[in-house]
């Protein structure tokens, strides 16, 4: 196991190299294709940019992890823990202008369950979110103690707003009221501000979220005492840390709140 202290250097270093080294891009070039990365997806220059980043201090400090990385895929160094990361975590975001994208980083062994730090950065505001299993959650290097009370709901709607408006409130004990709705593009960053209460809860209830997407924003919420589930109400513990599997998320500090 890798200690507090080691794991967030790297993912410190890892996030603000990531940031340094998009910033000497053009933006008008960061949606640039420049191929396709181990899941199908086009992979953008600003992508290709931030995974070197992320690999070139992974090599520099060398730790003893395996990679599970969004564009590299799985890099098998030998050892039984994954640093799993996704080195930009709002992609679509980022290339549009939208000032909301991140990196997340997490370390785990086999199954989601199994992870027991991660952290979240945005790129934008510096936010920073991160914690260690059984050291609880902090945010820009504060224990998060007491976590805000919020309104504010994340649920990804995609192109079939009414059967999603259909099934969450089958899901949710909750009346859905179109101002308090957001759906922000960037999973790591939505479910790093459901750990801290910023957010009431995060649902993306398509079958399509992955192990980079969510490993270190669940562990937060699960470190901050709350839950996160599939659409079946399973709990996402025993998911194992793979390439290529996806995934539906509820997540809220409320356990309560499902039907």
């Amino acid at each position: 196991m890798i200690d507090f202290e080691c794991a967030l250097n790297i993912a410190f270093d890892i996030a603000h190299y990531i940031a340094d080294s998009i910033s000497e891009v053009a933006w008008e070039d960061w949606k640039k294709p420049v191929g396709r990365n181990p899941y199908g997806s086009v992979t953008k220059l600003v992508d290709k940019v931030a995974e070197e980043a992320a690999l070139y201090i992974v090599d520099e400090y060398d730790p003893e992890l395996n990679i599970l990385s969004e564009e590299t895929g799985i890099v098998d160094r030998g050892y039984e823990e994954y640093l799993i990361i996704d080195p930009l975590d709002g992609t679509n975001n980022a290339v549009n202008g939208i000032p909301f994208y991140g990196v997340s980083i997490a370390i785990g062994k086999k199954t989601l369950g199994d992870v027991y730090f991660g952290y979240v950065y945005n790129i934008v505001s510096a936010d920073e979110f991160y914690g260690f299993k059984g050291k609880g959650v902090y945010w820009n290097n504060k224990k998060v103690e007491t976590p805000l009370e919020t309104d504010m709901r994340v649920i990804y709607l995609g192109k079939h707003v009414k059967e999603i408006r259909d099934e969450v409130e089958n899901f949710i004990k909750d009346e859905l009221y179109a101002g308090r709705l957001r759906s922000l593009g960037a999973a790591a960053l939505e479910l790093a501000l459901v750990s801290v209460g910023a957010l009431e809860y995060y649902f993306q209830p398509a079958e399509r979220l992955r192990i980079v997407d969510i490993a270190a924003g669940a562990f937060l919420v699960w470190e901050n005492g709350g839950i996160v589930v599939n659409r079946r109400h399973e709990s996402l513990k025993d998911l194992p840390i793979e390439l290529g599997v996806r995934t539906s998320v509820f997540a809220s500090l409320k356990r309560k709140i499902l039907c």
